[in-house]
C-alpha cells in the first residue's frame, strides 16, 4: 500500500513546475526522496535551483499539496 501511496506522490510532484525553467522538479532532480514508511506522516527530501530561488516558497507549498 505505501509503495501504491509513493507512486501517486511522485505522479504529483511531476505536475510541480520550477517557473524559472518550466521542468518538474522530481524529473530536474531536486527530489532527493520520498519517504512513506511512517503513513500517514510522508517525509519528502528535496532541494531547490539556488539558495535564493524567488519562488522557494511556491514551489515548497507546491510539494506539500503534492503529498
Amino acid at each position: 500500500m505505501s509503495e501504491q501511496i509513493k507512486e501517486n506522490i511522485i505522479k504529483n510532484l511531476r505536475n510541480v513546475f520550477d517557473p524559472e525553467i518550466s521542468i518538474n522538479i522530481y524529473d530536474l532532480g531536486l527530489i532527493y526522496n520520498v519517504d512513506t514508511d511512517q503513513l500517514p506522516r510522508v517525509k519528502i527530501t528535496h532541494t531547490l535551483t539556488s539558495a535564493f530561488c524567488p519562488a522557494a516558497d511556491m514551489i515548497i507549498e507546491d510539494i506539500k499539496s503534492a503529498t
